[in-house]
């Protein structure tokens, strides 16, 4: 079937396999032993280490910069930009990072996962997530965010300030809020109660 479009600019190592219906636009560097499935649309100057694990539907935005042993699975879009993303890389289906995104080694992306960079106000505010970190599925990382050094994000949370290195984070991860005007604080916790 093939129907794939590649540029005559684009580099790759040794051992590569590729699906059908791929595009590879120009400059774009692939290492060894890599496999694209099919569906697959890889943008301008971007670089895809080698032993990497490309599956269908994969979108790698302009200026991405992945290490090597990645695996991008069905339906994962890169941020482009100056994305730079480390060695074992796991970003699982329909996952997403976003523009300028700084990522580590050894960091997971759990199905459905989200990396923003755009405030409500239109602001670019690029995130960075450390090495070692785990992040569940359907989890928010709002923009800004830093994660520290082998942090876990719990599946579905959201996350709108820093992690701290090592820390294990679940629901709404946030500091305090205000609201129209009012301060908002934690529920308080009944001691006890009495019986009428």
């Amino acid at each position: 079937m093939n129907l794939n479009s590649v540029d005559k600019s684009v580099r790759w190592g040794e051992y590569f396999r590729m699906g059908d219906f791929v595009t590879i636009k120009k400059g774009v560097k692939i290492g060894s032993r890599v496999t694209l499935r099919d569906y697959i649309v890889i943008e301008e100057n971007v670089s895809l280490g080698s032993d990497a694990k490309v599956a269908p539907f994969v979108q790698l935005q302009a200026g991405t910069t992945i290490g090597n042993k990645a695996t991008l699975g069905q339906g994962y879009r890169s941020g482009g930009g100056k994305e730079v993303i480390g060695s074992n890389f796991e970003a699982s289906c329909k996952s997403t990072t976003s523009p300028d995104t700084q990522i580590g080694n050894n960091v997971f992306l759990g199905p459905h996962a989200v990396i923003l960079h755009r405030t409500f106000e239109g602001e670019h505010k690029p995130c960075t997530i450390g090495n070692d970190v785990q992040i569940g599925a359907n989890a928010t990382i709002m923009p800004g965010v830093t994660i520290g050094d082998g942090a876990i994000i719990g599946a579905g949370a959201i996350v709108l300030r820093d992690v701290d290195p090592g820390e294990t984070v679940v629901g709404i991860v946030r500091p305090q809020i205000i609201m129209g005007g009012r301060f908002i604080e934690s529920p308080t916790t009944i001691e006890s109660v009495e019986e009428f």
